[in-house]
C-alpha cells in the first residue's frame, strides 16, 4: 500500500489527503501492524493515558502506510443499547468521559502526524438503527445536552482540537425537517457559526442507504457541497 500512497502523492500537484478509519488501528490479523482494541476498552480502562496512546500507534503506523487522515476517533455516546452500528465503538455512555477519551486519542494522533476526525456528528449513539441502511430521525431520542456536549468537543482550540468533523446521516426535525445532517446548511450552520468549528467538515459515505435510498449521487454530490461540506465522502 505505501507504494501506491507514494506513487498518488508524488503524481499529486498538491499534497492529497489520504484517508482510513483506523478507528481500531491498522493491524489485523494477517499484518505485521498492531491490532488494538475498540473504543469501549479505554473506556473500561477509564485512562485517558490508553486513549492518547491508541492515538499515538494508530497515527504513527498509518503513516507509514502513506495515510495521514484518520476517520477516527468515534465521538459517539452509547445510550440507546438497541442502536446495532456504534456500541463497542463507542467509548462509553458518559458524555464527558467520551469526550476526555476521544480528546486524548486526537492528541496522541495529531502529535505523531495524522490528522484526526471526531464522528458522527451530530451524535449516532442514539439512533435506533444504522444509517448503512436507511435514514434514521433521532428528534426524539437526542436530547439538546448531548448535541452541547458534541459541539463543546468540537470547538476547543487547544492542542486536542481535531482537524474535522464527520457529519452523520441524521434526520433532526427541530433543526431540519428536510434534509439529514450531512445534507443540511442549517446543521453546516450550526457547526460554523454557533459553535465555531473552522475545521475540515466532512461527509460519511455518500453511498450509504441512508442517501442511497432517498437520493441520486449527482443529487447527493451537489446537496451536500451546497450545505458547506469541504470533503465528500
Amino acid at each position: 500500500m505505501l507504494a501506491r500512497t507514494n506513487r498518488v502523492q508524488n503524481a499529486a500537484e498538491v499534497p492529497l489527503f489520504i484517508t482510513a478509519d483506523y478507528e481500531w488501528g491498522v493491524g489485523t490479523p494477517s499484518t505485521s501492524f498492531t491490532e488494538l482494541p475498540g473504543a469501549m476498552a479505554y473506556g473500561a480502562a477509564g485512562d485517558p493515558m490508553y486513549a492518547e496512546l491508541g492515538g499515538a500507534v494508530t497515527a504513527m503506523e498509518a503513516r507509514a502506510m502513506g495515510v495521514n487522515v484518520l476517520f477516527a476517533p468515534t465521538a459517539d455516546v452509547n445510550n440507546n443499547p438497541r442502536n446495532p452500528i456504534i456500541n463497542t465503538r463507542s467509548y462509553g455512555e458518559d458524555p464527558q468521559r467520551v469526550g476526555e477519551l476521544a480528546g486524548a486519542f486526537v492528541r496522541g494522533a495529531q502529535a505523531h502526524g495524522a490528522f484526526a476526525t471526531l464522528k458522527h456528528f451530530p451524535g449516532h449513539g442514539s439512533a435506533p438503527g444504522d444509517t448503512h441502511d436507511r435514514l434514521l430521525d433521532i428528534t426524539d431520542c437526542h436530547t439538546e445536552r448531548e448535541l452541547e456536549l458534541f459541539c463543546e468537543r468540537l470547538s476547543r482550540r487547544d492542542a486536542s482540537a481535531s482537524l474535522a468533523l464527520m457529519t452523520a446521516h441524521l434526520l433532526h426535525r427541530s433543526i431540519d425537517p428536510d434534509r439529514p445532517a450531512s445534507l443540511s446548511p442549517s446543521w453546516t450552520g450550526m457547526i460554523r457559526d454557533r459553535f465555531a468549528f473552522d475545521g475540515v467538515i466532512v461527509t460519511d459515505a455518500l453511498d450509504m442507504g441512508a442517501v442511497a435510498k432517498r437520493y441520486t449521487p449527482i443529487e447527493a454530490v451537489l446537496g451536500a457541497t451546497r450545505a458547506g461540506a469541504d470533503l465528500l465522502l
